[in-house]
């Protein structure tokens, strides 16, 4: 081998992958400042399904489980923050990690009677558990008894006092 062979630097092109996520971070991070208010919950919805695609490829994909009942945690989450927030008076920058914790709690107990079961019993358990949710939280006239109920204006304004930061601020947490 000569020296001349050994000196030579190999040049590789830079990461477009890595170039590609630091824009799409990028872009999120900046979007209330560029995108409209109908972009922005277009956005928030458009990251919210890809959570829930993100969790159904884990159990799926990874884990091989067939579940079709993961919106019971989401549910659950979004009731225990609007309980939190109208019926216990917290803001909703407490009431969030307290609704996690619920929906965890409830996902837990569920887990240990779930997992006992395999393939399409698992499948099948994982539908008829949102139901069950469904069905109780239909039963309980303080959650609005299946007709919904709505976040206390006192609790929206608590995230922010304008409607436009409120939203940006609304849109983060979703991209968080």
């Amino acid at each position: 081998m000569t020296t001349l062979a050994k000196t030579t630097k190999k040049y590789s092109r830079p990461d477009a992958g890595g170039l590609i996520t630091t824009l799409l971070v990028l872009a999120v991070v900046t979007a209330p400042f560029w995108a409209a208010r109908a972009e922005l919950r277009l956005f928030s919805e458009f990251l919210s399904f890809l959570a829930l695609a993100v969790l159904w490829n884990l159990l799926a994909g990874y884990a091989g489980l067939l579940s079709v009942g993961q919106q019971a945690f989401v549910g659950l989450g979004g009731y225990a923050l609007f309980v939190l927030c109208a019926n216990a008076g917290l803001s909703p920058y407490s009431a969030i990690p307290l609704a996690i914790i619920a929906a965890g709690a409830l996902a837990a107990v569920f887990a240990l009677l779930l997992f006992r079961l395999d393939g399409a019993y698992f499948a099948v358990g994982t539908w008829v558990a949102p139901e069950t949710v469904m069905f109780v939280f239909a039963m309980i006239p303080v959650l609005g008894g299946g007709a919904c109920m709505s976040l206390p204006t006192a609790s929206v304004k608590a995230v922010a006092a304008g409607k436009e930061l409120r939203e940006s601020i609304v849109f983060w947490l979703v991209a968080a």
